[in-house]
């Protein structure tokens, strides 16, 4: 049989895949993508989340339906628990700072967003060595013109205990395994979250309905209040005129008779101007009032757009999540697909190349080590990049 058939073995299909023709890149790492990007927008946003009663008032104001209220604080504080044993750039930042080596442990973080971060670092790993690897391995074949001698090459290559390229194909499979697992067991949970959540944030669900209302009435007393403080306004403007148009005349006809009166008529005057006074001061006292509760309905109004906004925001997170999600553990079984082929494919080739099958096909041997080699550089390259993005934030919503 064929060594090396048209089909080029060492160079397994699921590791990287073609890049976005905008990004100005041939190939990008087989997990960056849509579903990774956005899988990161919806955990910020979920970990911007308020995590108890005070930090929701405070953020959103206070509502009457307090029962759904707290079973919806609740919802978050879960998923925002969830979300917490996913990660984030900035926690992965943070570990980094205190041990720079924390992405090339032996073995992989908690925290699934470290552990694909260190999944990247582990494939830039293993895809440096397999090039150089396959690249020695092209130029000592070139070396030599003994049929029984390239064979033996070969295996050695491909054999060779922990660092032949079947040991680091099957350790590389094993560690993608690994988190494929992980991720697995946390879909369900955060899933189940997401659900929880999608009650109170739907756009056509009885909660957002209610705090819909609580907003639009809000607006509404807004309302309410300018006109009162419009007329409460009216009304001093009204009786501080006439208290001074009053007060003014018949003080003056009470000067004229101070003679015969003794001053006695000053009495009319001043007690019709206190009271058209103390009227005029009623009503700036009601205007103020006015004033004062039109601004608390103005900031409760605002609070309350903003959930009903930010709730409404969050909600496209919620609906794509399951979608997003999918495709994203579908990126990493291909991933351990990928190792798991071309250590099956390794073996295969080791197992089966004799000096006779291998001289049929020297010239595929030559065109695909080089091809390999280029492979694996691009492989090396694309996941090198990831990690480096994985410390890049990606803003969520929940402000």
């Amino acid at each position: 049989m064929a060594v090396f058939p048209a089909k080029n073995q060492l160079t397994p299909l699921g590791l990287i895949k073609s890049a976005d023709p905008r990004s100005g890149k041939s190939n990008q790492f087989a997990v960056f993508g849509e579903a990774w990007i956005e899988l990161q927008v919806y955990v910020a946003a979920a970990l911007n989340l308020p995590d108890g009663s005070d930090k929701f008032a405070a953020r959103y104001g206070e509502y009457k339906f307090k029962e759904d209220i707290e079973k919806c604080i609740n919802a978050m504080v879960d998923l925002r628990d969830a979300c917490g044993e996913f990660g984030s750039p900035q926690d992965l930042r943070s570990k980094l700072i205190d041990n720079p080596d924390y992405l090339n442990s032996e073995t992989p973080p908690r925290a699934i967003f470290d552990h694909v971060a260190w999944t990247g670092q582990s494939v830039h790993k293993a895809a440096v060595h397999l090039g150089s690897l396959f690249e020695v391995l092209r130029q000592t074949l070139e070396e030599t013109n003994d049929p029984q001698r390239k064979v033996e090459l070969i295996k050695e290559y491909l054999l060779k205990k922990s660092v032949g390229a079947i040991a680091t194909a099957n350790a590389a499979h094993l560690q993608a395994r690994t988190l494929v697992q992980q991720v697995a067991i946390f879909e369900p949970r955060i899933s189940q979250c997401n659900q929880s959540v999608s009650a109170y944030t739907s756009t056509e669900g009885d909660f957002y309905e209610k705090v819909s209302e609580d907003a639009a009435l809000a607006t509404a007393s807004i309302e309410t209040y300018q006109r009162a403080a419009d007329e409460a306004h009216s009304e001093w403007l009204d009786y501080t005129i006439a208290a001074v148009t009053t007060s003014v005349p018949v003080a003056l006809m009470g000067l004229c008779f101070v003679p015969f009166t003794a001053g006695l008529s000053m009495v009319p005057a001043v007690g019709l101007g206190a009271g058209l006074g103390a009227k005029a001061a009623a009503a700036e006292a009601e205007y103020e009032a006015m004033k004062k509760l039109m601004n608390q309905a103005k900031d409760e109004s605002r609070l309350k757009k903003k959930l009903a906004l930010d709730l409404s925001g969050f909600n496209t997170g919620v609906s794509n999540l399951a979608p997003r999600l999918s495709s994203f553990l579908v990126d990493l079984q291909g991933i351990e697909g990928a190792w798991n082929q071309l250590n099956l494919d390794l073996l295969q080739i080791a197992e089966s190349v004799t000096p006779d099958n291998f001289a049929d096909d020297e010239m595929w041997a030559e065109v695909q080590l080089r091809e390999t080699v280029q492979f694996w550089n691009s492989v090396d390259e694309t996941a090198k990049e990831f990690t480096g993005n994985a410390l890049i934030d990606a803003r969520g919503g929940l402000s």
